[in-house]
């Protein structure tokens, strides 16, 4: 199992800000994404490369690298780092990933 860095209150307070039709998805996969906002949380906290996640129980690197650049085109990390309360450790961390535009790829150096 992936390790967890959200506590149920931000989850639900994520879910909430999250629009409809994506709500959905998070609710009825909520491992999943869970563990997707964990991981993007952890890179965001540590200033790490996404190839690190791998270290810390991750799997699907790629995939999680992949999806990050979907919402972050999507815009929707903004609502994500909303809920988070964007004066949080966690809502900033996210916040200057999402305006950097970090693209370190999975196994760059």
């Amino acid at each position: 199992m992936s390790p967890q860095y959200i506590s149920d209150d931000q989850w639900m307070a994520i879910v909430s800000e999250i629009p409809r039709g994506l709500e959905a998805r998070l609710l009825n996969a909520e491992a999943e994404y869970r563990s997707f906002i964990s991981a993007v949380l952890w890179v965001a906290r540590h200033r790490q490369r996404w190839s690190r996640l791998a270290s810390q129980g991750w799997s699907g690197t790629h995939a999680i690298y992949v999806r990050y650049h979907r919402w972050r085109q999507a815009g929707t990390w903004q609502y994500v780092i909303a809920a988070l309360g964007p004066n949080t450790e966690e809502g900033a961390a996210l916040a200057r990933l999402v305006a950097e535009g970090r693209w370190i790829k999975p196994g760059a150096v």
